[in-house]
């Protein structure tokens, strides 16, 4: 088969590929015997071919922000499945402690009442409608964005 030398410079074939992939078309170049035909290819955008680290990197924040620690998540976790409202001894709660009932308070997710007798001891937790709607924000942004 003869080598054709085209009047064409890579610049050129460059342009015409970019042409091709961006609008989905397909590019001829005609020169007297000879067609350059430049297609472009639909399966190198497919989810499929994707890096699996570009889906990571490509999905929104978490709707809680800051995101919760591990000691928020398992508290937010057990009071949710109680439901919003429902009051709950503290010491159902695993790990929960000052520093998480302070955090999780601040945000306004969790409320709490003290002993009558001892005014700075927590005596009862419970989820505020306010921690229900962010739980449930997440759990369906867990549910659209698995991760490990």
């Amino acid at each position: 088969m003869p080598i054709i030398k085209l009047p064409l410079k890579t610049a050129d074939m460059l342009r015409m590929a970019k042409v091709a992939k961006e609008f989905g078309v397909v590019v001829e170049y005609v020169d007297g015997d000879v067609t350059v035909r430049i297609c472009p290819n639909h399966q190198e955008n497919s989810e499929a071919h994707l890096n699996p680290i570009h889906r990571i990197s490509d999905r929104p924040r978490e709707p809680v922000d800051p995101p919760f620690d591990w000691r928020e998540h398992q508290t937010m976790q057990h009071l949710a499945t109680l439901g919003a409202e429902v009051r709950t001894c503290w010491r159902t709660l695993k790990n929960f402690g000052p520093s998480t009932q302070k955090k999780l308070e601040h945000r306004g997710y969790i409320a709490v009442s003290y002993e009558t007798d001892k005014p700075n001891v927590v005596d009862e937790v419970w989820l505020t409608k306010n921690g229900m709607k962010a739980w449930k924000s997440l759990s369906s942004y867990y549910d659209k964005y698995p991760s490990l």
